[in-house]
């Protein structure tokens, strides 16, 4: 009841249909003479209130001597809000510390791509905790910080979450699991490549219907009798991991197709952030496995209690996210 009572309260401060974190923003850097920089950014668009859009409220500052001005007025489209700014730096730009407003109080992250007057590109991926960075420093690519955007992002995003519960729910024998979830892996992370690439692409707004639909689905047959359960569900659980694994995989890739990266950073970056994925999954599974195991040895009834617990979860959520989806899509 408590685990229920927890959802409960995360669904109603939660905006309906936001399944995952916020989407990562993007700051373009590029120098245009030794003094003047020009600058673009482009940040997720969250609705304020009723008929009104606005962003996450980040905007770049340029330390003295540099002086920063808008040029033109914001645009809107595809779900962001891109704005244009130009950057004046008495004496250079080397060594100027430029700082995201607002980014201490959001969600997201940003990605930071750096031309210099050379063409020469420099890329830097920023948080709450690290908002900032200076123009020439060296800037290899942060691993870490891909791979823990990975891991958030799996662990941020809940509807994720409840379709690996289902799986596990689903496949009692960790065996067979094992496979399934191998599987699961194999599919979301071909997509994901696929999708980051630009090889692939579907919009958003359908990808997350169809994920909602995934966790519909698994509620619906965990409701069931095992031997009510479909054919599929009951004898081939794999063929559900790899389907609903190649439209997760496209969710996945909202946290970075959107960063704008240069090319060369792409494939590296796409390896990590796929990795902290994959330990954000592995964390799920071992967390629900441990809290079976240790209910089961507390009292003879408690392995099925939990369970139940966890299929109520996974109806309640799947049915919020379908009718998000539903709702985003309209």
């Amino acid at each position: 009841m408590r685990l229920l009572s927890l959802l409960a309260l995360w669904l109603a401060v939660v905006p309906l249909a936001q399944a995952h974190e916020v989407r990562p923003a993007y700051l373009e850097i590029r120098q245009v003479s030794a003094e003047t920089l020009q600058v673009r950014l482009r940040q997720p668009i969250v609705s304020l209130e009723q008929d009104r859009m606005g962003g996450l409220n980040l905007r770049p500052d340029f330390a003295a001597p540099c002086a920063l001005s808008p040029e033109g007025l914001p645009r809107r489209s595809d779900g962001y809000l891109t704005e244009v700014f130009q950057a004046v730096c008495e004496g250079g730009v080397n060594g100027v510390e430029v700082r995201i407003e607002g980014l201490r109080q959001s969600l997201t992250d940003i990605y930071v791509r750096v031309t210099d007057a050379h063409g020469d590109q420099q890329g830097f991926l920023l948080n709450g905790r690290d908002p900032g960075f200076r123009l020439g420093e060296a800037a290899p690519l942060p691993a870490l910080a891909f791979l823990s955007l990975g891991l958030r992002h799996l662990l941020g995003g809940l509807d994720h979450i409840l379709f690996v519960i289902g799986l596990i729910l689903l496949v009692p024998h960790v065996a067979r699991l094992i496979t399934v979830a191998t599987t699961f892996t194999l599919a979301h992370s071909l997509t994901l490549g696929l999708s980051v690439l630009g090889l692939v692409h579907l919009p958003s707004g359908p990808v997350e219907a169809g994920i909602a639909l995934s966790v519909l689905f698994m509620a619906y047959e965990l409701s069931r009798p095992h031997d009510a359960q479909s054919r599929i569900a009951r004898q081939y659980p794999e063929l559900i991991a790899f389907g609903f694994g190649l439209l997760h995989g496209f969710g996945f890739a909202g946290g970075l197709v959107d960063t704008g990266m240069p090319g060369s950073a792409v494939v590296p970056a796409l390896l990590f952030f796929n990795l902290g994925v994959e330990a954000g999954q592995i964390l799920v599974i071992l967390a629900v496995l441990l809290a079976l195991l240790i209910a089961g040895a507390l009292h003879p009834r408690g392995r099925g209690a939990v369970q139940a617990g966890l299929g109520a979860l996974l109806t309640i959520g799947a049915s919020y996210f379908f009718v998000g989806a539903g709702v985003a899509l309209v």
